[in-house]
């Protein structure tokens, strides 16, 4: 069994996972490097290249993905708070993208119909675990690696 993550590494892979959506997040629908190389010249992106203004200053924002990772983490640290079981909190996060689906996190998102389906879905009552199982779409591993993060040291916890 492998040591038990510290909050500093778990911090430290959220933040850097936000970094990244940040860095990527101008090229996200650009659709090949090609297309990167001509807006962005032969290195692509090197640095942050859109920033934000929310008057107390600027940022790089990050999309949807990491919003939904986001919400992922919160509600997963709070089942375990709570010792909650995996329904409960898988519940839980249900209840979270319910919520962000009218109120994301940084106001920008770009996610696909599946995504935004199933969110509201779960905004008007559809249990967690009656989503389509051909809506397809990769969101799902984008916003998967919380569970990684708080699981890695309890393989068993991790499997229930």
């Amino acid at each position: 069994m492998s040591p038990a993550p510290t909050l500093v590494r778990v911090a430290g892979c959220v933040l850097g996972a936000a970094i990244g959506d940040a860095l990527g997040h101008p090229v996200e629908f650009l659709g090949s490097l090609e297309a990167i190389r001509r807006v962005y010249g032969p290195e692509g992106v090197t640095g942050f290249v859109l920033f934000w203004s929310d008057g107390a200053g600027r940022y790089a924002p990050y999309t949807d993905d990491t919003q939904m990772a986001e919400v992922v983490l919160r509600c997963l640290l709070a089942g375990r708070e709570a010792d909650e079981g995996l329904d409960a909190t898988m519940a839980r996060i249900g209840s979270g993208f319910a919520a962000w689906v009218d109120t994301p996190l940084g106001g920008h998102r770009a996610p696909g119909n599946a995504c935004i389906r199933g969110a509201r879905e779960l905004a008007h009552g559809r249990a967690w675990n009656g989503g389509d199982p051909d809506a397809g779409g990769c969101g799902s591993v984008m916003r998967a690696y919380p569970f990684g993060l708080l699981f890695a040291s309890d393989e068993a916890r991790a499997e229930s």
